[in-house]
């Protein structure tokens, strides 16, 4: 009966190997919202109010360090994280209320957001 449990342990194990993609994940995605673009705006970037529209996440500070090209240190609690999590992301591409394209990182992991 162990021989069975290892089996399907190992089973398990393999297919997250196999199944899981590694390297760059990239999430393609439309989003219509029915309101005035300067709100959405707004709302969105941190920088703008200080607050963040994502739930369970607390906003500890901002701090923005450079205009040209706009590059900001957001430092959140998210409700995955024990401990703050501090954000810098630089924006390429900064067309208020039209487009943005930004990259951040959070630790080791790289971020890129590109909306038009």
């Amino acid at each position: 009966m162990t021989f069975i449990y290892h089996l399907v342990a190992a089973t398990g194990i393999m297919y997250l190997f196999y199944a899981i993609p590694l390297g760059r994940l990239t999430h393609y995605y439309d989003v219509f919202v029915a309101a005035d673009p300067k709100a959405v705006w707004d709302t969105y970037f941190i920088h703008v109010r200080g607050s963040d529209y994502r739930p369970r996440t607390r906003v500890l500070g901002y701090e923005v360090f450079s205009q040209n090209p706009l590059t900001v240190r957001i430092t959140a609690k998210p409700y995955f994280s024990p401990i703050p999590v501090n954000v810098v992301t630089t924006f390429d591409l900064y067309e208020p209320y039209t487009r943005y394209r930004e990259r951040g990182s959070i630790g080791s992991i790289e971020i890129v957001e590109e909306v038009s």
